[in-house]
């Protein structure tokens, strides 16, 4: 008696189950393309805060040990009420005697992006600005301004000055020096320290948009942070961070 031969069909895919597989895939590769620059760019984002917090925070201890009542008074004679002033930045006569942080202690130690064996190189630092916050001619009452930046190599960085007007809720109108506000600085307010970051610049219109209303509805003489490199402005400022505390200086 023969016995019938069993087969076997084996299982596999039809054409249009792979068809349909390849398709699938291919719209989950394409969202994972779309959204991963928008996370590095996120988190190009978040490292500048973090870093930025702490330049600003490491420059406010250095501002504290290094500057005195005796340099503010004898540089900057204090008016009533006082304004900010320039304490520490990248211009030469900034970095000399009688300025109390000098190039070194300006800078916060970096490997240069291009070559990480090489020795530390300062493309990271912060900008000090000060003023005396009392009227009181006695009282030892002083407000610092530390900016953090992130510069590319060759270029200084530096506080200058602008006048503002006000705008609208979190605009304002710069009617000196456009031409150094850029997108990401902070604009401070001379008078008290109240600042609000550049968000949007319209150079032909002489118009920013702030992130926030400025503190106070303040307006008036100001500071911006600028990166200058081979004797132009960067097109976007380095500012990463800002910090500002009122303090008492040593004699």
């Amino acid at each position: 008696m023969s016995q019938a031969m069993k087969t076997t069909r084996r299982g596999g895919f039809s054409l249009a189950e792979l068809m349909i597989a390849i398709g699938i895939m291919g719209v989950g590769i394409t969202l994972v393309a779309t959204i991963f620059p928008t996370a590095l760019k996120q988190n190009e984002f978040s490292n500048n805060d973090t870093m930025g917090t702490l330049i600003a925070e490491n420059g406010l201890a250095m501002a504290q040990a290094l500057v005195t009542k005796s340099f503010m008074n004898t540089t900057y004679p204090p008016s009533t009420p006082d304004t900010l002033h320039v304490i520490a930045d990248e211009e030469p006569n900034h970095c000399a005697a009688p300025y109390p942080i000098d190039a070194n202690q300006q800078h916060y130690p970096t490997f240069p992006l291009a070559d990480p064996n090489a020795a530390y190189a300062p493309y990271q630092g912060y900008v000090v600005l000060g003023r005396k916050a009392s009227t009181d001619a006695n009282a030892n009452d002083y407000q610092l301004v530390v900016v953090s930046y992130a510069k590319r190599a060759g270029g200084i960085v530096k506080a200058e000055s602008v006048d503002a007007s006000i705008l609208g809720s979190n605009k304002l109108n710069i009617t000196n020096n456009m031409a150094a506000v850029k997108v990401g600085t902070p604009i401070i307010m001379k008078a008290n320290g109240a600042y609000a970051t550049v968000t949007d610049a319209n150079a032909s219109a002489s118009e920013v948009t702030l992130d926030r209303a400025m503190p106070g509805g303040a307006a008036g003489p100001a500071y911006v942070i600028v990166e200058e490199v081979s004797g132009n402005n960067a097109a976007k400022s380095p500012a990463i961070g800002t910090a500002v505390i009122e303090t008492q200086l040593r004699p």
